[in-house]
């Protein structure tokens, strides 16, 4: 039990550290003011377009993102392959466990990959990081699969705290930046949004089903699982609406 709750103070003190992270790179005080960084790129190439440097890093943005999220997924789906189909048979819990880590790998490539064609922002360390949390969290999310449905929902609970900062990341992103993002915007705002508030009110939803089951016997287990499932569903099922039909819709509008 004690292991439990340091490795909960371990996860609450990572994503405040991310936060702050977050805060004081994105803060207008933590930078000095645009006319001293300007001034030593104009002396050194006089006539130069420092708005080119920051279209260059944005430009970049989409094929660094994927490329490193699609390493990450896909050895993490290789792992649950590995996992779910290698030694002894999983029971029917264990089943919906690897049900659950094959929906979070595929909302987490989902997201991502709407988030880096559709938008476009200047790196920051939380975009480094998050990734590999995340990636690090659905190992252990497919190894706990085969032990306990406790240390299971545990480790979902961290995933969806973890994920509610990336999300908070996203959405943040996502209303700033140049026409690019003020168009997509305009356009996918409710994708955006939408999942949003799903990490609003699935990471809560994740504890409250750790809380209750640390206090129900071991045959509530199947009920925890399921509903552990049924909180990703929105997550995972929103890409449909929020997405591909709008897309779908603007095609045909576009070539009417």
């Amino acid at each position: 039990m004690q292991a439990r709750h340091r490795g909960i103070v371990g996860a609450a003190a990572v994503v405040l550290l991310g936060l702050v992270l977050h805060r004081a790179f994105l803060s207008p005080r933590a930078h000095p003011p645009a006319a001293a960084l300007v001034a030593p790129i104009e002396r050194a190439v006089p006539g130069a377009r420092p708005i080119e440097l920051i279209e260059r890093i944005e430009g970049s943005f989409k094929d660094i993102y994927l490329t490193q999220i699609s390493i990450i997924q896909g050895v993490a789906f290789g792992f649950l392959a590995r996992s779910a189909l290698t030694g002894t048979r999983p029971t029917a819990g264990q089943w919906i466990a690897y049900g659950t880590a094959f929906m979070v790998i595929t909302i987490v490539w989902q997201e991502y990959m709407v988030g880096s064609t559709a938008f476009t922002w200047v790196p920051t360390l939380l975009d480094s990081v998050t990734p590999y949390v995340l990636g690090i969290l659905e190992f252990l999310i497919i190894i706990r699969a085969r032990e306990s449905t406790g240390s299971f929902l545990l480790i979902l609970m961290i995933t969806w705290w973890s994920g509610w900062v990336s999300y908070g990341n996203y959405w943040y992103h996502a209303r700033r930046g140049g026409e690019l993002n003020r168009a997509s915007y305009a356009l996918l705002g409710r994708y955006v949004r939408f999942g949003l508030g799903c990490h609003l009110v699935g990471a809560p939803a994740a504890v409250l089903l750790w809380v209750l089951h640390h206090y129900s016997g071991k045959e509530w287990d199947l009920v925890f699982l399921t509903a552990a499932f049924a909180t990703l569903a929105p997550l995972f099922l929103h890409s449909i609406f929020n997405w591909s039909l709008v897309l779908y819709r603007l095609q045909r509008a576009v070539k009417q």
